[in-house]
């Protein structure tokens, strides 16, 4: 179970993962966020605007990923200073955008690959989000909060 003393990063802090990061941060987690563009209203609320995503995934030590659509996702995760470029064992991400499942299933293979991460299931109101969880074995996520 997540702690005040977790850091969430959040990345897509728009029209539906600023909500979800003010509500984080209501609860007392530290939350840090990457946007391309227009982050004051993050950091007006008391989040912590990064760069990158590979910083945002250095800082947190969970990542929920809220993208507008796949090439913004695929963007966040192979490019320049991407997740992929930070991630490491132990981290745990989660993928809330609703894209096709061979996209989703590319990005999981892809996070398994570069992190010896497994692939898990997280489930929101009966919609399906993968989420990946870091390590050594394969493990089911754990309730987060």
């Amino acid at each position: 179970m997540l702690q005040p003393h977790h850091v969430i990063g959040m990345i897509g802090i728009g029209q539906l993962g600023l909500p979800i990061a003010v509500n984080l941060m209501r609860a007392g987690f530290r939350v840090v966020g990457f946007r391309r563009t227009d982050r004051e209203a993050f950091s007006r609320a008391g989040g912590e605007a990064l760069q990158s995503p590979a910083e945002v995934t250095r800082e947190a030590d969970v990542l929920l990923l809220c993208l507008p659509g796949e090439d913004a996702q695929a963007a966040v995760l192979h490019g320049a200073d991407g997740v992929l470029q930070a991630l490491a064992p132990g981290k745990i991400v989660i993928e809330m955008g609703t894209y096709t499942d061979p996209k989703t299933q590319s990005h999981s293979t892809t996070c398994s690959r570069a992190t010896t991460t497994f692939p898990a299931t997280a489930g929101i109101f009966s919609t399906a989000f993968p989420a990946f969880s870091s390590g050594i074995t394969a493990r089911p996520t754990r309730p987060l909060l």
